[in-house]
């Protein structure tokens, strides 16, 4: 009867313990800032600059970008990929020509995008501000840390204003001759709205002037989304 009684007291805490969690709230994890929708389009402007003052090198590069969301499918090891397909033209004549195809897919609880066959950790839910993790986790570069800032941010980019942004640094390593700095930036049910890419290698020496405007060697890649 005494192992009776102590059975019931089991089974009824277990019951109390799973309506108590049935009824918790789960907060918003982030999901929506890199959405899958399949069909979806985004365009972006970018520009890419390469200096070096040594070869005579002064170059600034820039075109349109469509991203495509496709339809998924499963891989072999039973992940839902998400293939993404590029597409470039020129801002004088649009033409779009497809360039290459990238592709993202859930590893719970990451976030992973393929860029060109190295696969980088973008996001690890859930979101948070100050979270930092390795981004380089599934490929074999160097451990990188990527951290999260101005989460649930409002941001307005090219005169549009978007809501709730989120940004990831993805590298941070600034001196007076050299900055190595990526951010992406995302806003909710959108995705991806901003990319800056600064690889100064070498730069001259001239106080209290930004190092972008004193490159030796280096080059800067901005991608901004537009409203087509």
């Amino acid at each position: 009867m005494r192992n009776l009684f102590f059975a019931l007291l089991l089974i009824l805490g277990l019951y109390s313990c799973k309506k108590a969690s049935d009824d918790i709230i789960i907060p918003d994890a982030g999901y929506d800032y890199f959405p899958f929708v399949p069909g979806s389009v985004n365009y972006y402007e970018v520009t890419e600059i390469n200096i070096d003052n040594q070869l005579g090198i002064f170059d600034t590069v820039t075109y349109l970008l469509k991203t495509v969301t496709d339809t998924p499918y499963y891989d072999s090891e039973n992940n839902l990929i998400y293939p993404l397909s590029r597409y470039r033209t020129s801002p004088d004549e649009i033409n779009w020509l497809i360039s290459d195809v990238w592709f993202a897919y859930f590893k719970m609880p990451h976030l992973v995008v393929s860029e060109e066959n190295v696969h980088i950790l973008k996001f690890v839910f859930p979101l948070k501000e100050g979270k930092t993790w390795n981004g380089n986790v599934y490929n074999t570069s160097g451990e990188q840390d990527f951290v999260i800032k101005d989460y649930n941010n409002q941001y307005t980019l090219n005169g549009i204003s978007y809501d709730s942004t989120v940004t990831v640094v993805e590298k941070e390593d600034t001196s007076l001759i050299h900055k190595y700095y990526r951010y992406e930036k995302y806003s909710k049910d959108i995705g991806l709205i901003e990319v800056k890419d600064i690889n100064i290698s070498s730069a001259d020496i001239f106080f209290g002037v930004p190092i972008e405007q004193r490159i030796k060697r280096g080059t800067i890649y901005r991608q901004v989304r537009l409203e087509l």
